[in-house]
């Protein structure tokens, strides 16, 4: 990863997101979706991870999700992908917010509510964004899902989301929840999101979503 990093490859795959984007849905939103994969994986890397903040890679997954918000693979692999840049440090994950990162997973899970993967992270996402504690753990981002160290107690840190947008968060993370009833990650990690968001939003937050 940080070899593919240090050869510009971070800039390659960027490149291509920016420069294979169909007017409609078709063979070529297929190059989008493995960009993002592929800047998924790199991301894991803070070197690599700070490529893709400072050479656009950002600016461009929001753009593609906004312009694909009905594909679902699209919004799937960038999720993913804002799920591991929100890890990053304080100036990074201000700049998420700036770019309104936010408010496109909101978009995502609402256009998506019942594709488990867009769900689960997009409240991963969230979670980082809401949570600084837990988006400094890099060891995380390599730690299974399912992994007791992976669900360990947290405390809340310094949230990267607006008092809106944490509202509309909690929202669409119990909409995702009731519709994927079913599906166990999906609801550890939306109960996670929400434990962050109900704790930073005090008792009144709390009483409002009871």
């Amino acid at each position: 990863q940080v070899e593919i990093g240090a050869q510009s490859g971070v800039n390659a795959i960027i490149s291509a997101i920016q420069n294979h984007r169909p007017d409609a849905a078709g063979p070529q939103i297929g190059v989008q979706v493995k960009a993002c994969l592929a800047l998924f994986y790199l991301a894991h890397d803070e070197d690599n991870t700070a490529h893709i903040f400072n050479e656009g890679g950002v600016e461009a997954v929001l753009s593609s999700m906004r312009q694909y918000r009905a594909e679902m693979l699209m919004q799937q692999a960038a999720c993913a992908l804002l799920q591991n840049l929100a890890r990053s440090n304080t100036e990074e994950r201000q700049k998420l917010a700036e770019l309104g990162a936010a408010a496109d997973i909101l978009a995502a899970m609402q256009a998506h509510q019942s594709a488990a993967p867009v769900q689960l992270h997009a409240a991963q996402a969230l979670w980082n964004m809401a949570d600084e504690t837990h988006a400094h753990s890099r060891s995380a981002a390599n730690t299974p899902a399912n992994s007791p160290s992976h669900a360990a107690a947290i405390e809340p840190g310094n949230s990267m989301l607006t008092e809106e947008e944490e509202e509309a968060a909690m929202k669409a993370l119990i909409a995702g929840m009731r519709e994927l009833g079913g599906e166990r990650e999906v609801q550890r990690c939306g109960l996670r999101a929400l434990a962050v968001l109900l704790t930073r939003g005090g008792s009144t937050q709390a009483e409002r979503f009871a």
